[in-house]
């Protein structure tokens, strides 16, 4: 017995596949996005070093941490200054 579902309505093996490897973007502001992105980061990383944590592998010391800059250019440039002393140390 056919179906009378129109054919526009049907999903084909070919494109069920070709949506397994698709995620949702992040939503919300850039301060948000990160942080999802970050979490995602993180359960990958637990996920992909799951059995040396489990055998207490991973050493004390090893830390994760994740900085969010809105704008890092401008953060950045009071360093400027300290660049070019570094690089006028370097060739004296």
């Amino acid at each position: 017995m056919a179906s009378s579902a129109p054919m526009a309505d049907k999903l084909f093996s070919d494109e069920l596949q070709s949506l397994q490897g698709l995620e949702a973007a992040p939503s919300g502001e850039p301060p948000s996005r990160f942080v999802q992105r970050c979490q995602d980061w993180f359960e990958a990383w637990l996920d992909a070093n799951k059995h040396p944590l489990e055998k207490g592998e991973v050493p004390a010391s090893q830390v994760l941490m994740f900085i969010f800059a809105e704008a890092p250019d401008i953060e950045r440039s009071g360093n400027a200054s300290s660049q070019d002393r570094m690089t006028k140390a370097l060739k004296a």
